[in-house]
């Protein structure tokens, strides 16, 4: 395997120095998606990935052969192309031919709607969630359509990147098809669906995540006090103090991140009492919560003498 990859890579590097024709390189590249080893078919994905734009728009049998792609989910190393730590697909460790080829035809841009939206209404499972993936990397509101269809279809690892996908493209035109989402039985439905809903921004989230804060799974709280907190609407204020004191310490943290994120002083005394959190990073975060929510309030209206107590008193606890 790492002699394929070595092989993938220096192959890549040759071409840049040797000058090669756009033709020769279009050539090349799409023999190697046709490889017989995932590998080299991932990195020729890459390859077209790293193209400008304009290069690749020129190029249609390059679109055609990554959509043929999409339904390839042999697994290969994760970074073998770049960062999969990213902000926007953080949770990814391991990537296939299908995962890059759905990244790569972003450089096709609206050209790629059609054909990869015809794929997410197809058969083909595993196709039609690197075609939902796309969708979401195209940012292109008029795919709403089409995902909305794929959430309300099985399996539901599609109906999960449809709805972050809806997520991605921040239109709020999507927002009334998430609250449906919400209610799925499934929990990363509801985590990808509470994650888009925060993407967007749009109060009428509130209430769907006010629900979903309270669900059995802690991922799914977890992401519900995030959106919350991205919509910085004060009717999240009341759940978030509740999912301060949550069994889990990674809801407790991003709860109070939330509190901070919306700096409603309604909010200060639970966050005082939170400093007593037995766990280190969740008081680290209460204190820049509590920080937010003082350089925000009204100071004419703020018992500061009550308030500095009360943290002295939270501190004094904390060194017994």
């Amino acid at each position: 395997m790492k002699s394929l990859r070595a092989a993938a890579v220096f192959s890549f590097i040759g071409l840049s120095l040797v000058g090669i024709s756009p033709a020769q390189e279009t050539d090349r590249v799409l023999a190697e998606l046709g490889s017989g080893h995932a590998v080299i078919r991932a990195t020729a994905a890459c390859r077209v990935a790293e193209m400008g734009s304009g290069v690749a728009g020129e190029q249609p049998s390059l679109m055609e052969a990554l959509v043929a792609l999409l339904g390839d989910d042999t697994e290969v190393e994760g970074r073998l192309c770049r960062d999969h730590d990213s902000w926007w697909d953080g949770r990814a460790r391991a990537s296939s031919p299908g995962r890059e080829a759905a990244m790569a035809l972003e450089r096709f841009g609206k050209r790629a709607l059609t054909p990869v939206v015809e794929v997410l209404r197809g058969t083909d499972d595993v196709a039609r969630e690197h075609a939902a993936f796309a969708l979401g990397i195209l940012e292109d509101s008029t795919a709403i359509p089409a995902l909305a269809e794929a959430l309300e279809r099985e399996p539901a690892l599609v109906r999960a990147r449809a709805a972050w996908s809806l997520g991605l493209i921040e239109d709020r035109g999507a927002v009334t098809i998430l609250v449906r989402a919400a209610t799925d039985p499934d929990a990363e439905v509801r985590e990808e669906t509470a994650w888009a809903l925060g993407m967007i921004e749009d109060a009428s989230g509130v209430e769907p995540l006010t629900t979903l804060i309270s669900d059995e799974n802690p991922s799914v709280r977890q992401q519900a006090a995030w959106a919350l907190g991205m919509i910085e609407d004060r009717r999240g204020v009341a759940p978030l103090i509740v999912a301060l004191k949550d069994e889990s310490p990674d809801v407790r943290r991003e709860a109070a991140w939330g509190l901070g994120m919306i700096e409603d002083g309604t909010a200060l005394d639970a966050l005082v009492d939170a400093l007593d959190d037995p766990e280190a990073r969740v008081r680290k975060q209460v204190v820049w919560a509590i920080s937010q929510v003082i350089a925000d309030a009204d100071t004419s209206k703020l018992d500061t003498d009550a308030l500095a107590a009360s943290l002295e008193k939270a501190f004094d606890r904390r060194r017994e």
